[in-house]
Parts: structure tokens; sequence; C-alpha cells
């Protein structure tokens, strides 16, 4: 699909945009809340909706930062921060990004060599910042403190112009056998942009541990090009269970999404080592996906130990 420049969006109210027209013309922006959201995703909604997609957060109400929706055609940001809300930058010295340089708050350069005015874990509070989790009390003490800071999770910077930008996630970065840490949501959003994978029903599952030296798949594929690329392969025949077991297929489908891996230019230490297709659906009613379709890391492990069993191996130098 050709998308229209980000210096000329389609702007609500512009009688011209056919997308307006499809989607009855009062569509003023569109609001996610399911956490980072991707520039190409973020460019092709402002382009196909004409209207802006602003980002949000749960705990926060829906809104600690927040990009404005005419002014800034900008993507890959969320926005700059609230007037009612405290934002600050918590350094992790433990965690580094791409070159091997850690988050700290005294930053002035990125990993990607543009300006910034410090990293690392986005901290907020304010009277419209939630006080914790409903009947969570664990998980209320892990993520809120004492001093009313929310810890977010979320590893990011702050622009010289004031706009936060994610880069990172601390709470899905699991570190490797080596000490250097993989981050299992970007693995799998990068994964899941590959035509064979079936992202309507969970996708990719990376896994990762201090055991292994690099990350190994779950990940679910569509049945029709599974089939065709088995075949290509010399396997045929086979019913599911047997299909997805198969060293043959196991090695076809981690060439094919290696491919993407290095469109993505995913980091080398990311890349998995080993794949294992898988299938039977992840759905909300087996615990695998929650109500709003994402994925729940643990009961897959659990789900597919064996499978796992199998991959981990394959995953160690020795």
């Amino acid at each position: 699909m050709q998308r229209a420049p980000l210096s000329a969006p389609l702007l609500p109210g512009d009688p011209d945009s056919p997308a307006l027209l499809r989607l009855g013309g009062c569509m003023k922006f569109t609001l996610s809340g399911g956490g980072a959201i991707s520039p190409d995703v973020q460019e092709w909604v402002w382009t196909a909706f004409g209207c802006p997609l602003i980002q949000g957060l749960t705990e926060t109400c829906g809104g600690a930062v927040l990009q404005k929706p005419l002014a800034d055609p900008s993507v890959g940001f969320v926005g700059s921060v609230l007037s009612s809300v405290e934002l600050t930058l918590h350094s992790e010295p433990e965690i580094t990004d791409n070159d091997g340089k850690p988050y700290l708050c005294a930053d002035k350069v990125h990993s990607d060599g543009s300006a910034c005015c410090g990293r690392g874990e986005i901290w907020m509070r304010g009277n419209s910042i939630g006080s914790g989790y409903y009947k969570l009390p664990e998980q209320t003490a892990a993520d809120f403190d004492k001093d009313g800071w929310f810890h977010s999770g979320d590893i990011g910077l702050i622009t010289p112009e004031g706009k936060v930008k994610i880069i990172d996630r601390k709470k899905n970065l699991v570190k490797l056998k080596g000490g250097e840490y993989a981050a299992l949501e970007l693995i799998n959003v990068t994964y899941n942009n590959h035509e064979l994978i079936n992202a309507d029903v969970g996708g990719v599952c990376s896994f990762a541990s201090h055991e292994i030296d690099r990350p190994v798949l779950l990940a679910q594929c569509k049945k029709k090009e599974l089939l065709a690329l088995a075949a290509a392969n010399g396997v045929t025949g086979k019913d599911d269970d047997a299909l997805c077991k198969d060293p043959k297929v196991m090695a076809a489908v981690k060439t094919a999404l290696d491919a993407v891996a290095k469109a993505h230019k995913l980091p080398a230490l990311m890349q998995a080592i080993a794949v294992m297709p898988v299938l039977e659906p992840w759905t909300a009613d087996n615990g695998c996906l929650t109500a709003t379709s994402k994925l729940v890391a643990k009961k897959i492990y659990q789900l597919h130990e064996k499978d796992l069993d199998v991959l981990k191996p394959m995953a160690m130098k020795g």
C-alpha cells in the first residue's frame, strides 16, 4: 500500500479524503491503550483513517503524555507530558541498548545517534495516575512505590523538544546465558510481520532464559502456508503435531523467519536460533490469550513445555 506523506496527512474534516467517507466523516482521532505502537502502524492508521492515532495507558486513566493531533504529525512518539502529571526517568544501569550501553537519565545521545535529554524507565505520578491494581496487592507493591510513583516498565527517552519516546520494555527483558538481554516483546512483534505467521491466534511467543544463548520461538503458523512450505521441503502426509515437530519443517520455518528478522534489523542476539511451528490456536478460552488477545506467556510455556524441551538444547552452545 502506498502511504500519503506525513507532511500532508489526511486531516479530520477534509471532504476530499476517501478514508473519511468510509468512516462517516466524524472520526476526529483514535486511541490505543495497548502500549507502544510501531511507527509503521501509527502512520498507516493516520493515513488510512484520515485522523491521528493517540497512545494511552490504563494505569494513567488513559493519559499521562499526549501527542497534539494536528500540530504534531510525527510518528514514533507518545507525546508531551500533561500538566497534571509528573514524569521522570529512572536510570537502569543493568539494562543496555543495542550498543551495549546502559539506559541512564544523564544520557545525551540515543543508540541511533539522535539527541536526547536522558533515558531510563518511565516513572509517573499525579492525581490522574492509578493507586494500584484491584485486589492484586503484590503487583501493586511491585509497580507503585510509597512516594506515589508508578513504575511503567517502559524504557523511554525525552527528546530536546520535550517529547517522550518508548524505546524498550523493562518487564519483557530476559537475561541470556551470556549476560545480554533479550527483549521478548520486540522479538514477537518483529517476527509477527512474516506472512507465514497467524497473528489472529497469538502470532509468535518467544522464549529466553539464563540457560540458553539465544531466544527460541513458538510460532503460530497459517496452516495452508505451512503445508506448502513443508511440501516444498519434501514433507507431506503428516498430521498437525507430526508436521510441526518435523526437523525439516522446523528448519524451513526458521529460514523463512530469518529474512524478516534481518529486514527489520533485529539485533543478532535476539534472532531466534530455533523455531517450533504451532497449529493449535491460542485463545482466551485455553488461557493463552487475554480478553484483549494479548499473549499470556506463562500459560503458553506450560502448554508447550515438551516443545520447549526440544528447542532449549538447540539454543545452547554447550
